[in-house]
This record gives structure tokens, sequence and C-alpha cells, in this order.
């Protein structure tokens, strides 16, 4: 999931497995020819560096599953049980009445179930209720948790809305936010014995109850487990079965259980693939898009300050740093309308002046100009 990127997306796929094994890990001691790098990352000079050997493994595969004959995997749903209900009627998993009819099928749902959907009640509910089903019929259902359960576990409630926190909210929710509100109380009493107070302490019962709606303890309890429905008691964060591995889009922070899983599932990966992993802080873009897309942004306010022409600074980026594309081809490629997105998402979170989109990528986007995909760009494409 491109982190940067807001909306609802519905990811289905499907894959016909044999009963086979795993394919077999390469010896880490033995020799691995380089890799093709990508467009986006080939190398700048033509003699790459060997390839370092694959990580050691851990011996731990509590996340491996059973071989399965037909896999479905379903990305993203963001509180959409429409969503998700079509995705699983398309993948053979449920009828028309939402029953499990899949018998050995076997689906992972990528996590992400949370956030920006009104439906989250009933996504955790309808996959309680499989998980059982599909279960008595020789199948399974794996909902993974993604990085919006992580972010809500650790309290990043950024993508919740009011809205999402009533559909969680019951008769007994007032008593529950007054309770919450006289723990904080006392809290934040105790805090401010010390010599440094954290303005989070400094809130006002008034204040506290606004950002703390009916609703949002329930919300929050269901993240960490202690609602009694017996919503996602025990996701894992990956899954793998016969040679499928299926992992949700979970960010490598320091939240215990999930780090390890998430590390463990990541070096898996990168082996079976043999490509090599790095890790990074969660932050907007992580490595490659915080590099690229400020880089990007910088050339169309290049362009915008006529300091040269578009040929000129693709040509210059091209011959003089090894670039593959130069920046307005790779923008026609990548989409300008993502390309903003990005760019947004970065300005927001960084704060960094230099990163505010480019007025003319923000004109081109208001006008249609989105690249390739719609003829136009920085480029005409409507004849190529």
């Amino acid at each position: 999931m491109l982190r940067a990127l807001a909306g609802t997306s519905l990811l289905l796929w499907v894959v016909a497995c044999g009963k086979t094994e795993p394919p077999s890990r390469p010896d880490a001691s033995a020799s691995r020819a380089p890799t093709p790098s990508s467009s986006l990352e080939a190398p700048l000079t033509s003699s790459a560096a060997p390839a370092p050997p694959p990580p050691q493994l851990p011996t731990d595969r509590s996340f491996q599953r059973p071989s399965a004959e037909r896999i479905v995997a379903i990305g993203d749903l963001h509180g959409d049980v429409k969503a998700a209900r079509s995705a699983l009627r398309l993948g053979g998993a449920i009828d028309e009445a939402g029953k499990w009819i899949g018998g050995a099928l076997v689906v992972v749902q990528t996590g992400d179930q949370l956030d920006r959907g009104d439906d989250e009640p009933q996504i955790l509910d309808l996959f309680a209720r499989l998980e059982r089903e599909a279960k008595a019929a020789g199948g399974a259902l794996y909902p993974l948790d993604g990085n919006h359960e992580v972010m809500n576990l650790l309290g990043h409630t950024r993508d919740a809305t009011p809205a999402i926190y009533a559909t969680f909210a019951d008769d007994k929710s007032e008593s529950r936010r007054q309770d919450e509100w006289e723990d904080y109380s006392k809290l934040a009493a105790a805090k401010k014995k010390g010599d440094a107070v954290p303005a989070v302490y400094g809130q006002t019962r008034d204040a506290w109850m606004a950002a703390h709606p009916p609703g949002y303890v329930e919300y929050r309890a269901n993240e960490r487990g202690l609602v009694n429905q017996g919503w996602k008691d025990s996701f894992d964060a990956v899954s793998h079965a016969d040679g499928e591995l299926a992992v949700g889009p979970i960010a490598l922070c320091e939240v215990q259980g999930y780090v390890y899983a998430a590390r463990r599932a990541a070096a898996y990966l990168a082996s079976e693939l043999g490509k090599t992993g790095v890790g990074c802080a969660d932050r907007a873009g992580f490595i490659v898009n915080a590099l690229l897309f400020p880089y990007l942004n910088d050339s169309v306010k290049m362009l915008e300050a006529s300091y040269a022409t578009a040929d000129d600074i693709d040509a210059a980026m091209k011959l003089g740093c090894g670039y593959p594309m130069g920046p307005f081809e790779l923008l026609d490629v990548v989409g300008l309308d993502v390309s903003l997105a990005i760019q947004r998402e970065l300005y927001l979170e960084l704060r960094e002046p230099g990163f505010s989109p480019a007025p003319l990528l923000e004109h081109l986007v208001t006008a249609g100009y989105l690249g390739r995909k719609t003829g136009r760009g920085f480029r005409d494409h409507t004849h190529r």
C-alpha cells in the first residue's frame, strides 16, 4: 500500500497453486549473479558490485501455513464492508448471503480493515464469523494486521473520524469516557509535579472530551484486543502458504510481537526473491520516495522558473547523473496526480517549506494533464 495515497483501494489477487513445496532458498554461501536494477534505481555505472548473500533466516516459521490448492488474497478494505463482501464473492469464498462456500479455499486479507470508512465493526464481525465457518469446512481465512491497525494500536488515529468512532459506541460509552477522563486527570496531575510537562497533559475536560468522542474508547479497545465481541484477538502480520507469501503493509515499528514478525517476513521474502532488504523508520516516503519526489518536485519548480527546458533538464540528468529517465519523463510515467499526492503527503508530514508542491504540477493535475495515461502531461503523448 502506497502509504502516501489516500482513498479506499481494493486488490483482489487469485492464485492457483499446486501442492508443491515452497521454492528452495539459495545457500547463503553460494555466489549470486547481480540482479538487474529497476528503472528507478539503476546503477550509475555499468559494473555493479556483487550482491551480498541473503540473510540467515530464523528457524521459527510460525507464520507459515499448510499447503493449499487455491489461495485468494484481498488487499485494503478501509471500512468498506460492501467491497469486502464483493471481493469474497468474486473469489468464490462466500455466497450472496455471506455464508462460506469456499470449502478448502484459503483467503488471506493483507490488513488495513480500519480507517476511512464507516463499516469497520461489520467487517470485523464478518471476518470473525467466516474464520469459524472456513475452518469447519476445511479452509481458512487469515486476516492480517496492516499499518493502519498498528497505527491505531500506537494511538495514531489520524484517519479515524467521529463517524467511525460512533459505529463502535454503545449505551455504556459515556461512562467509559468518564472513566478514561478521570484516569487521564490523575495521570496529568502526577505529571505536573515534575519540571517539564508535555502539552498533551494540559488539556481541559472539554478539550479532552472533544478529542475523544463517543466510541473512541471502544475503537481503541478493539485494537488492543480487549473488546469482548472477539474482534481481532490474534491477527498476524504475515502469512505464508504453499510458496505464496502475503505480507500486510505493516511498518517496522518498535512494537513487541510485530517488529520480529515483520523483520522475519521481510528477510524471508527478500531471500526468496534474490533481493537485498533495507530497513528504515516509519515516515512518509520511507527512503526511495522521500528522496525521489522532492527531486522531481524541484525539477518542476526549475522548469516553472524558466531555468531550463524540460528536454534540457531530462538530458542533463540522464547524461550527467546516469539516470535511465529524466525527471519529466518519469513524472509522465508515474502520473502527475500520483506524484502530486505523494508530494503533498511528504509536505504535510515533514513540514519542510521546500517540499510544498510546485504550483505548475498542481495546475497540470487540475487541468487533467496527468501524463501518459491521459495522453498529455509535461509532454504530448497522443502520437507516440
